[in-house]
């Protein structure tokens, strides 16, 4: 694997940014150009500690857990945070030269299905956080010393993309989160963008207006076109305020209550608007 193999794998890690693929395709490519016979990129799970990853299985995926302690090579890996390089994982004494404290998983000598003789294993780190363990096992007639180098050369730059991924993956997260919590208020809640577009809408405005709106139909819109009949000048000098300190403000006229809520996010150490939150009661 030269220089211009690994920008290939890394062209493809970019291009395969759901965390699945990485632990399958990526990882498969990674298998077929260091020539292992098997490969399997583990995750870290920080609050059960333990090591897991999905393996393809009868072309089913199946998920595999590894609990982080010194039972496993994985473990091992993962607690020490060194790579290691083995030739035959029954060698006892090839163990006990690398580190007196390294072992096979004794629960898979017993597993006909595993048959492991040499095997490499590198900590996934960014700075000194763990997000994972990448395993390759069964090269003939064992991993060289230029394998381990090739891959230390790789691994840093898949733990960039994973890690962006691992990000994508909890941002999604969070909007669902937000999501599901926008459509239980009993509040009726818009959210625009900094350009007063409608990004979000929840049932209990459609219902407080009368059901004369179509979620469907309002995202996209400016919100003067749905707050048109609503309200009056005062509450888009309150909104201009907040768009430009980025501090709450609250709108009422009768029985209308509108808080207008700035949502920022920082770049470079300056506050900036995302989106504005409108949250309604009548």
């Amino acid at each position: 694997m030269n220089d211009s193999k690994i920008l290939e794998l890394l062209e493809f890690s970019l291009s395969n940014l759901d965390i699945t693929d990485i632990l399958t395709k990526v990882v498969e490519k990674i298998r077929e150009e260091i020539g292992a016979e098997r490969s399997t990129l583990f995750l870290y799970n920080e609050e059960e500690n333990v090591l897991e990853s999905v393996v393809l299985e009868a072309d089913k995926l199946k998920k595999v857990k590894i609990p982080v302690n010194l039972d496993s090579i994985a473990g091992f890996v993962a607690i020490k945070k060194q790579i290691v390089n083995i030739k035959n994982v029954y060698d006892y004494k090839e163990l006990k030269s690398i580190d007196k404290e390294l072992k096979y998983h004794k629960s898979w000598i017993k597993v006909p299905d595993i048959a492991t003789q040499s095997m490499i294993a590198l900590p996934i780190l960014i700075g000194n956080k763990l997000l994972g363990i990448f395993v390759a096992s069964n090269k003939e007639p064992h991993f060289t010393e230029e394998d381990k180098k090739l891959l230390e050369k790789f691994i840093p730059i898949l733990a960039n993309v994973l890690n962006y991924a691992l990000l994508v993956e909890e941002i999604k997260r969070q909007n669902i989160l937000s999501e599901n919590i926008i459509n239980e208020m009993k509040e009726g809640v818009i959210i625009v963008d900094k350009n007063d577009k409608i990004t979000n809408i929840n049932p209990s405005f459609i219902e407080i207006t009368g059901n004369r709106w179509n979620r469907k139909d309002v995202l996209g819109k400016d919100i003067k076109e749905i707050f048109s009949n609503i309200v009056k000048n005062k509450f888009y000098e309150k909104l201009a305020f907040v768009k430009e300190y980025l501090i709450t403000q609250e709108y009422i006229d009768g029985i209308i209550k509108i808080k207008i809520i700035p949502i920022t996010f920082d770049m470079f150490g300056e506050t900036k608007l995302k989106n504005v939150v409108f949250m309604v009661e009548y």
